[in-house]
């Protein structure tokens, strides 16, 4: 009953705004909002490609440039990364300590998501150098490059690099 009710309702509406010009009356006018969803978010833009640069939630601009395998020839499991982060020109807030920068939150990613991290001891590795600092405070503005010696695995190809830094994370495809 309910829903006849609605039916002839809107049927007379209609019928109403349908008369003649001149008999009686102005026509109604239909007046149609539209609201527009928030825009969905961005697509991740992890993985990035080797040397390009992606922004940390803190600010800084965190760029990987190249991976070698066999860094070492010692010890064939080592690896390395030559990365770059940038802080921000100024500091987000009046409060806002200097950034300290470290080697400690960078990893390769093999195939079955096995995380390889920082070689414990490693030799001069002379065509990795210079050395990213093992921890680091920057001005604001400051830039720091440098290599990090990652124990890998010689059998075992990497697909990525990870950063899991300044509450971020970041990730670059290796070739």
């Amino acid at each position: 009953m309910k829903k006849n009710f609605v039916v002839f309702a809107v049927t007379a509406l209609a019928l109403a705004g349908c008369s003649a010009p001149g008999e009686g009356g102005a026509s109604p006018t239909v007046t149609v909002t539209v609201t527009a969803s928030p825009p969905s978010p961005a697509p991740p833009t992890s993985p990035a490609a080797m040397g390009e640069p992606q922004t940390s939630k803190s600010g800084s601009t965190v760029t990987v440039f190249e991976h070698r395998k066999g860094a070492e020839p010692r010890d064939p499991n080592q690896e390395a990364i030559d990365v770059q982060v940038c802080t921000p020109a100024a500091p987000p807030s009046a409060a806002a300590e200097a950034p300290v920068v470290t080697n400690q939150p960078w990893a390769l990613l093999d195939a079955e998501n096995r995380r390889y991290t920082l070689a414990s001891s490693y030799w001069t590795n002379g065509e990795a150098q210079p050395m990213y600092p093992t921890e680091e405070q920057l001005a604001w503005g400051d830039c720091v490059r440098g290599w990090i010696i990652i124990q890998g695995q010689a059998a075992t190809p990497m697909i990525k690099v990870r950063y899991t830094g300044s509450n971020s994370i970041l990730e670059w495809k290796l070739s």
